[in-house]
């Protein structure tokens, strides 16, 4: 009978021998097999590879994912999160220890994965990746939309016939990629990516699949694509699945629609909600325009009234200082004169003949005093009454009282040369009664 291990009877086996008949047997004997546990002690290798153990109630077994199937892994292994593994026992030689090589799991059961999950909203609700704060606004009427979807199925047809329907008709643009599957979050970040590099850059995005499984959805739960759409410079609406349907990508997302078919219906609105919606906008602007004639019309009132009250104040003020340059000259006059009276008084020998003497000839300068009172007092009423005309001339209501006009535009501008109006224009015409508003039509002829 032979050994069962295949030695000679007559040689020993090295200890090389033995684990190398011992790697042999647990290869070939434990390919490809399926494996329950919880995951415990995980280490990311700065190498890439993944070291971790699995367990149970009664034993442990160290277990390996190399670093090219460590990176696809679509759920990342955590402490705690119990999986079924798939992959070979093998042994290393240099410790007698065996260990189980993973190429691929996945969670044991929905209730890991809605512990998984929830310990992952938990962590990016505490980072502030779901605060409201930082969502974008949805633009009202968008005039480039942007689906990222799959280009087949019944998603982007419902999507694109109800944008068409209600309000967009052009400017629909499609990035195909796969919605099920470890490679949907990388489609989706790289879709994200191209549209921010698009030229131009749409003013929505709208990132959609149809209803499925929790499993099928999973992929929309990755943590790298929940950062990728909250860091988006566009706005973003998400509609996976169906109305109880809640990725994590939901939370992060400017917008959660239902359904595809709502988000549409969100980006566009109804053709008559636009019209209705134009409508109070003009209304609006109708009324700003006309609260803001009748202001400036007001002021302009105002205005003319402190004109008069002007023309009147500088009329008196003019009075004022000729009235006080006539007084100053008078007194310098007399002031003058009784000098000159008192010098001449000095001078005389007798008084008696110095005033027979000067008799006549302070009659005579009397005379003269009195004219060139009476010669300067009525050249300031002349110049008085030059500045009154001149003030009444320049004043432009009284040039109105005469026949003219003043054209404005609707900006209130004064209109001064027929170069002015080489376009329709509305012009308002104030004659001395009143405005008069009109449209300027330009004639060929």
């Amino acid at each position: 009978m032979a050994h069962p291990l295949e030695v000679p009877l007559d040689n020993c086996m090295t200890v090389k021998e033995l684990a190398q008949q011992i790697k042999k047997r647990l290869e070939s004997g434990f390919q490809f097999i399926r494996l329950r546990g919880e995951v415990s002690g995980v280490t990311y290798h700065k190498s890439g590879h993944v070291y971790f153990s699995l367990k149970d109630n009664d034993a442990v077994i160290d277990c390996i994912a190399w670093k090219g199937l460590a990176q696809s892994f679509s759920v990342p292994l955590t402490d705690g999160l119990e999986i079924i593994g798939r992959g070979s026992v093998t042994t290393y030689m240099g410790r007698s220890k065996y260990q189980f090589i993973m190429d691929s799991f996945e969670p044991a059961g929905l209730g890991a994965l809605y512990t998984l999950l929830e310990q992952r909203r938990q962590k990016l609700q505490a980072e502030g990746v779901f605060d409201v704060s930082r969502k974008l606004a949805i633009p009202r009427l968008p005039k480039r939309v942007a689906l990222i979807t799959s280009s087949e199925g019944a998603v982007i047809h419902d999507i694109e016939a109800r944008l068409k329907e209600r309000y967009i008709e052009h400017n629909i643009y499609l990035w195909p990629v796969t919605v099920q599957g470890e490679n949907t979050p990388r489609d989706i970040i790289q879709a994200i990516q191209g549209f921010h590099n698009f030229t131009p850059r749409p003013d929505v995005l709208i990132i959609a699949r149809g209803g499925g499984s929790f499993e099928d959805l999973w992929h929309f739960n990755d943590e790298n694509l929940v950062r990728a759409i909250r860091s988006t410079e566009i706005p973003i609406i998400t509609a996976i699945g169906h109305e109880p349907d809640t990725p994590l990508i939901d939370y992060a997302s400017d917008k959660r629609a239902s359904t595809p078919t709502n988000a549409a219906e969100i980006v566009a609105p109804r053709k008559d909600d636009v019209r209705q919606y134009l409508d109070r906008l003009e209304n609006r602007m109708v009324a700003v325009i006309d609260g803001a004639v009748q202001f400036q019309q007001s002021r302009l009132q105002r205005s003319q009234g402190a004109l008069k009250s002007a023309d009147i104040f500088m009329m008196s003020r003019l009075r004022q200082v000729d009235q006080i340059r006539l007084d100053q000259f008078l007194e310098r006059f007399h002031v003058t004169k009784r000098i000159q009276l008192s010098r001449l008084s000095e001078r005389c020998v007798s008084p008696l003949a110095l005033v027979k003497n000067k008799a006549w000839a302070l009659t005579h300068i009397d005379l003269k005093l009195k004219q060139g009172i009476d010669q300067a007092v009525a050249s300031n009423q002349n110049l008085l009454l030059a500045l009154e005309a001149h003030l009444e001339a320049s004043n432009f209501v009284n040039i109105l009282k005469r026949g003219f006009a003043i054209l404005q535009d609707q900006n209130h501008h004064l209109i001064e040369s027929s170069t002015s109006l080489q376009t329709p224009t509305h012009i308002s015409i104030r004659l001395r009664d009143g405005v008069v508003h009109g449209v300027f039509t330009p004639k060929t002829i």
